[in-house]
């Protein structure tokens, strides 16, 4: 009898099609970009992901807090994809379809064995396949750390109902082991040990004396205090995680920047914006910022009873429905590491966050609904077609919010459509368009992100480069002191000391230009090296006068002299008669500045 319910043809077919339709929905990520959040962090410009998988890259990834993240595994994984594909970012985004289409099928098995509601469990995965809120966590190759949390959490929650069927060490262990993978990508997992209690009372049914064990999957029950002690040493890994999480973090927004009560207020309305957004997936972004004046009261209202009240009728039904009470509390409890009372980063909530949590909600309305229809004789039929109808829906929006992905000015310009006083969109966008050349557009969006962000020095980074790249030299350079004045990371300081350099230079203080670069390399020579790979690649590829000065210019300070003259000949021979570029060539020729 169990061995049809877990196992049959249907619950094969059922799995096929699960995977044929996430890599259907994701395939067009195959053509996309990295973009310009933090895909050059984790990715494209990290050079220890780049070194390949070696004893010193595993050094770095154990101990690293790049990126405000403690998170090896996620490094582990870039840094084998980039062994693979190199800078194709085609197989990074391969990379995390696979992993979202082993996600998806790891919770239909899972479901199915333990519920025996194979239809059911097909119905829940399906839309945790292409439900739109989770496209974020798929198709940016940053947020690799979502699926691969994922993958060794669903594991770890099969591992657990093997253990619960037949304790022992060996299988405690497994889940322990898991657990750990698991924290290693992302951290946010911390709540597995509550999710494993609340699955403890259903559908496992081990808690004794409050159900009868179940017929489907059968396990010895345990009591309450014997359920709590042996989660206890999970309970010893959440806490070493978050200890270590907020150590990692050095984004977190100070406490007088978001006062405790706008972010419980946040927190309450982001609570009920998931559940919002899992029924009407609409106005989706890469970033959402914090309302400038608040959230109104009407909103808070609503949220709290929309909250209360579904909150209220799972606890009424705990007894004859009990899946009710354990999918709102997964709900709840599993947001709670990212529902911002304590705020890292300055969005107010994230698709990505939604990824596991909505779980909760899937089951909850999966469930519910059938069994309203399971009381009539063509209800299971009415229940596959409205199954289809959501799916297919669904499959549609996600598709679309899927190739909103493909580069970085699509991005942001969507962000930019549906948000409103968005910061971070306004200066990615800015970005955006000063990499394809179009500065007096991304000028525009960079000024309204400095008007937003006054103490930000990205954004005067950004601005700054803008105005060079139009040649207002010297605006650049109030925007590159600016920048130097706010920054404190040793790669933004040294970064913007050679920009001034430059800055400097070009407009006839070349001895102030010569210590700024000196300071630069002193700052951190690293990052100038790798300023120095870059522009000797955007040298050959789009070669300039300007590429080629600043490249010769940064060799000439780094100590290599004769590159360095070189490079200043090759823009001399772009722009012949330059004044500048001859004066810069005499100066070098004769030694009058120095490295």
């Amino acid at each position: 009898m169990q061995k049809a319910v877990w196992w049959n043809k249907r619950t094969l077919l059922g799995g096929i099609a699960l995977v044929l339709l996430t890599w259907i929905l994701y395939a067009q990520v195959s053509h996309f970009d990295f973009v310009n959040l933090d895909d050059d962090d984790y990715v494209a410009s990290n050079v220890h992901v780049q070194a390949g998988l070696t004893w010193d890259t595993l050094r770095w990834a154990a101990t690293s807090r790049e990126a405000s993240n403690w998170h090896p595994l996620t490094w582990i994984s870039h840094s084998l994809d980039w062994g693979l594909f190199g800078g194709n970012p085609a197989g990074h985004h391969l990379t995390s379809v696979l992993f979202h289409s082993l996600d998806v099928l790891i919770l239909f098995l899972g479901l199915t064995r333990v519920t025996g509601r194979s239809g059911r469990s097909l119905v829940v995965a399906a839309l945790f396949a292409v439900h739109p809120l989770n496209v974020e966590s798929v198709a940016w190759i940053a947020e690799r750390k979502s699926v691969l949390s994922a993958f060794f959490f669903l594991l770890a929650l099969v591992a657990y109902g093997w253990y619960g069927r037949k304790p022992g060490l060996a299988r405690y262990l497994m889940v322990l082991g898991l657990f750990i993978l698991a924290l290693g990508s992302k951290p946010m997992v911390i709540t597995l040990p509550c999710v494993l209690l609340l699955l403890d009372v259903w559908p496992l049914a081990r808690v004794s004396g409050w159900t009868q064990p179940s017929e489907v999957f059968p396990a010895p029950q345990r009591t309450v205090r014997q359920l709590l002690l042996e989660k206890l040493p999970l309970f010893a890994c959440s806490a070493a995680s978050a200890a270590i999480t907020l150590i990692a973090s050095r984004a977190t927004v100070p406490v007088n920047l978001l006062p405790l009560s706008a972010r419980v207020e946040n927190a309450l309305y982001s609570y009920a914006i998931y559940i919002w957004k899992a029924f009407w997936p609409a106005g989706l972004a890469a970033f959402h910022p914090y309302q400038a004046n608040g959230l109104s009261a009407t909103s808070l209202a609503l949220s709290g009873i929309f909250l209360g009240g579904v909150g209220l009728i799972a606890w009424r039904k705990r007894r004859t429905t009990p899946e009710l009470a354990v999918c709102c509390l997964w709900y709840l409890g599993m947001l709670v590491p990212v529902i911002g009372i304590i705020q890292v980063g300055a969005q107010a909530w994230a698709d990505r966050y939604a990824y596991l949590p909505l779980l909760g909600i899937f089951v909850m309305v999966v469930w519910s609904v059938g069994d309203l229809l399971d009381r009539y004789t063509w209800g299971v039929r009415l229940g596959a077609v409205l199954a289809a109808v959501v799916v297919f829906a669904l499959s549609l929006v996600a598709w679309r919010q899927i190739g909103y992905w493909q580069n970085s000015e699509v991005l942001w310009s969507h962000a930019l459509a549906v948000t409103k006083n968005n910061e971070i969109a306004e200066r990615c966008f800015g970005e955006a368009l000063l990499s394809s050349g179009r500065e007096d557009e991304a000028i525009e969006h960079l000024d309204k992100a400095v008007q937003m962000l006054p103490a930000d020095p990205e954004t005067h980074r950004w601005l700054g480069a803008s105005l060079q790249g139009q040649g207002r030299y010297r605006e650049a350079a109030q925007e590159y002191e600016i920048e130097l004045r706010l920054a404190d990371d040793p790669v933004l300081i040294s970064n913007a000391q050679a920009n001034l350099g430059f800055c400097y230079t070009v407009t006839g203080n070349a001895r102030l230009g010569a210590e700024l670069y000196e300071h630069a390399f002193q700052t951190d020579r690293k990052s100038v090296e790798r300023v120095i790979e870059n522009l000797s690649r955007m040298a050959n590829e789009t070669p300039s006068s300007e590429t080629y000065l600043r490249l010769g210019l940064l060799l000439y300070y780094s100590g290599r002299r004769s590159a360095g003259r070189a490079a200043c000949e090759q823009a001399l021979a772009i722009q012949p008669n330059s004044e500048l570029i001859e004066s810069v060539i005499r100066d070098m020729t004769a030694g009058t500045t120095s490295p």
